[in-house]
């Protein structure tokens, strides 16, 4: 599986085996990626962003918020 993220308005890809936790092709998840080396992420599928979430901090979430994903 193949994913985009955006940080700082830099465009970064990354790529991860099969997951049978995903939701969704097409799906938004959430990503973790260093602060220091945004290149450098993990993407987690048992966490898919809610539609309405659309106002990401550019620089990404000190922590997890909790109202952002599909339960």
């Amino acid at each position: 599986m193949h994913f985009k993220y955006r940080v700082n308005g830099v465009e970064y890809t990354g790529a991860t085996g099969n997951n049978p936790t995903a939701q969704a092709a097409g799906g938004r998840y959430l990503v973790k990626f260093n602060a220091w080396l945004p290149s450098v992420s993990t993407m987690y599928f048992d966490y898919q962003l809610k539609d309405s979430t659309t106002a990401v901090p550019d620089s990404g979430w000190m922590t997890r918020p909790s109202d952002i994903w599909v339960k």
